[in-house]
């Protein structure tokens, strides 16, 4: 097995920075094979819950088979899609591997871009929240701790959920940011016109720059208590890292101290997340690690 992961880690590097649909297909394909397919045999999978009104208000739930444990953990996670595309099924594997590890791990789609615009991801995300506190008996029991966590487009969600100040929040343990994006829009802008360049987070914060400041996160991380988990790829687009590197700061200089930051070393934006459910735990450990101690 060590043998197939150093294969992997030699094509990520050559891959490099790139995050395109090539470079996921490439991410997953290598990964796919090493998955521990007897995972499906320990844990239970329900799929397509209603959360709210929309027909993609649709969440799926992981969880480990009854035991005489209960559950470590409900986890709250918000994916990936550049803001206007992506579906929960792509991140099956995050769910199956936490789920084996004794969480209970829910996954939910939002509304999208362009027909669905800022901030239809945060109230999506509030909905999504409310709907698993109201469950929380049935999905882990009233005294597990709940995490809020997102991936890429869904951190941004996620993070928009965490600084706005709703009173739900209160009932959250922590808040798990993988290689976020939107977190200071200034950072991502034409340097002539200081139009957003992504196509989806133009679609979805608008074309307007004099927005973006309100609409970029780090302006409510002084409000942010929660604890906070911050990983990114070693191999992400550097557009990502800067995003990475602000959130970072501004939990810094909130804060005093540094908050819990993970490099996923020899990861690239698609390989952080198909990873999981393979041999290579590192990134899913230190993630444990930091619920076990918030």
């Amino acid at each position: 097995m060590d043998h197939e992961l150093a294969l992997i880690a030699k094509k990520i590097k050559a891959t490099g920075h790139v995050a395109n649909d090539e470079a996921f297909a490439e991410a997953l394909a290598m990964y796919a094979p090493l998955y521990d397919e007897r995972v499906s045999a320990r844990i239970v999978v329900e799929e397509d819950v209603v959360y709210g009104p929309d027909a993609r208000h649709r969440v799926d739930i992981y969880r480990p088979k009854p035991s005489h444990t209960a559950p470590h953990a409900l986890m709250l996670h918000l994916p990936s899609g550049g803001f206007y595309r992506g579906d929960k099924a792509e991140e099956a594997m995050m769910g199956r591997f936490f789920a084996d590890c004794g969480c209970v791990f829910t996954i939910a789609n939002y509304r999208l871009a362009p027909q669905s615009t800022w901030p239809a991801g945060r109230e999506d995300a509030r909905r999504f929240l409310s709907w698993a506190l109201a469950q929380r008996s049935q999905l882990g029991g009233a005294n597990v701790p709940v995490f809020l966590m997102g991936y890429s487009a869904g951190a941004s969600h996620a993070c928009a959920l965490a600084t706005s100040g709703a009173a739900e929040l209160a009932e959250l343990s922590g808040l798990i940011l993988m290689s976020g994006a939107g977190f200071d829009l200034t950072l991502s802008v034409d340097p002539e016109t200081g139009v957003l360049l992504h196509e989806g987070e133009r679609a979805y914060f608008g074309s307007n720059p004099a927005a973006y400041p309100d609409r970029s996160l780090i302006a409510g991380i002084p409000d942010l208590t929660l604890p906070v988990f911050v990983a990114y790829a070693e191999y992400d687009p550097p557009e990502l890292q800067a995003q990475t590197h602000a959130m970072v700061q501004a939990l810094f200089t909130a804060r005093g101290v540094m908050p819990s930051v993970v490099q996923a070393s020899i990861h690239n934006h698609g390989s952080i997340l198909y990873h999981f459910n393979s041999p290579d735990r590192r990134l899913g450990d230190a993630i444990l690690r930091f619920m076990e101690g918030a």
